[in-house]
């Protein structure tokens, strides 16, 4: 009886810590979808390539706004610096977190270095010519309008893409919580 209660005890403590390493924030896209590869230029590093920032981190992850935005993108990256700040050195180098323009128009190479680094040095700003930028928007199922006073609005959320197979697995929305968003980090660069 003891050896039976014993084993029972080592499949509950067992599936306790199973539920504890669950993603808060589940797959969105089921089947992942795959990214196509893109260049899109960047201060002091010409054309990058996604392909390169992929090679060098085990998870990345794409924000898409404008440094014209008033609200919403300052926030979502300022909680995305939440989660660089709270990360170790280590674990940093293992996240590419990527700032795309929706406005290559106005969002020059020199406008988003300047833009992204009043949040975090370690977020990559790409812009592209208008042709790229809507490409990867539509790649990305990106909807944007311009209103008439030059705001754009358009779909946001942070995409997760495993830097190993390239594949969007999620969306987390603008809502999210940044300590929530650092535990799935954290759990997907064990």
């Amino acid at each position: 009886m003891k050896r039976q209660l014993s084993i029972l005890l080592i499949f509950v403590a067992a599936a306790a810590v199973s539920c504890n390493k669950a993603y808060i924030f589940p797959d969105t896209f089921s089947p992942p979808y795959p990214t196509l590869d893109f260049t899109l230029s960047r201060r002091n590093s010409g054309d990058t390539a996604l392909s390169d920032i992929r090679g060098k981190s085990k998870l990345v992850l794409i924000y898409f706004g404008f440094t014209g935005c008033a609200a919403i993108c300052p926030a979502a990256l300022s909680k995305l610096t939440v989660v660089l700040n709270a990360l170790s050195g280590a674990e940093r180098q293992n996240l590419a977190v990527i700032f795309i323009t929706v406005d290559p128009k106005r969002d020059t190479i020199e406008r988003m270095s300047q833009y992204t680094v009043k949040f975090h040095p370690d977020i990559i700003g790409l812009t592209g010519s208008a042709d790229e930028i809507e490409t990867l928007l539509k790649s990305f199922g990106i909807a944007g309008i311009r209103e008439p006073d030059g705001n754009i609005v358009h779909t946001t959320g942070v995409f997760w893409m495993k830097s190993d197979t390239g594949e969007i697995t999620k969306r987390v929305p603008d809502s999210y919580v940044p300590e929530d968003l650092l535990l799935d980090v954290r759990l997907a660069l064990e």
